[in-house]
């Protein structure tokens, strides 16, 4: 092969690579009338957006699950038990009240104060030094 037909042929191989490429762009140019192409994109939009809405909401049930278990290791399950406690001079039952209530196993110290008057039959807030009052206390 002389140096001429060599040029010759790299001179038609550089046509071939440019109707290749002009064919390649055209071709991209008439795709967004293709209807295939135009069902790709919208199928390819609807993945997409199944996805992301797949990932969000395995993100907000995952934090909500670990939120949920958070606050209920904080509520440690306490067991009701039960004490004597003798009456002294000065004691009310206001008083002893105050030493064995829960805050967080009653709404109020009057609730507790209820409970202790009906465990101890007990008709008013009235006591009497030298008795007995059953008391409950949580654990």
């Amino acid at each position: 092969m002389n140096y001429n037909s060599r040029i010759k042929n790299e001179h038609i191989n550089d046509i071939y690579r440019r109707n290749a490429i002009r064919a390649s762009i055209n071709k991209k140019i008439n795709r967004k009338y293709d209807k295939t192409y135009i069902m790709m994109c919208r199928l390819k939009r609807a993945m997409a957006t199944f996805v992301l809405f797949a990932v969000i909401t395995t993100i907000f049930s995952l934090s909500s699950t670990f939120t949920t278990s958070a606050k209920s290791n904080k509520q440690v399950k306490k067991h009701k038990y039960y004490t004597t406690v003798e009456i002294q001079k000065g004691d009310t039952l206001t008083s002893i009240s105050k030493k064995y209530y829960d805050e967080n196993e009653y709404k109020s110290l009057d609730e507790y104060m209820y409970e202790m008057q009906e465990l101890n039959n007990l008709e008013d807030n009235t006591i009497h030094s030298g008795c007995y009052l059953k008391m409950a206390y949580y654990k």
